[in-house]
């Protein structure tokens, strides 16, 4: 099955146009996230998983960031800070709206932000 979820952002290169997906990644507040317990080595199928932790069995979460998810994190920091949530309620049913940003491309002109 494909993944559909995906979070895009611009590129770095200031003349290029071209628009970068990750995919299986969302964007989720703090406090929706829901704790997850596991002593399966993959906990998660993702195809970055392997890539960016690493199982201790005995410690306490049992997944450790390894150096490519911080690179990651500090080269893609921009685009992946959340600015506002947003929570509604209607009827039992809670809706989170978060607003991203994907980069900005500025001409001579003019600035356009995504």
């Amino acid at each position: 099955r494909a993944q559909t979820e995906a979070v895009t952002f611009l590129g770095n290169n200031e003349s290029s146009r071209s628009l970068y997906a990750i995919p299986g990644l969302d964007y989720v507040a703090h406090e929706d996230i829901l704790p997850y317990s596991t002593n399966d080595k993959t906990a998660l199928q993702h195809e970055l998983f392997d890539k960016f932790l690493t199982f201790h069995p005995g410690r306490e979460p049992p997944f450790v960031a390894q150096e490519t998810l911080r690179a990651w994190q500090e080269k893609n920091h921009p685009w992946l800070e959340l600015s506002d949530v947003h929570k509604e309620t209607t009827e039992s049913i809670r809706v989170t709206v978060i607003p991203f940003y994907m980069g900005c491309r500025e001409t001579q002109t003019t600035s356009v932000y995504w």
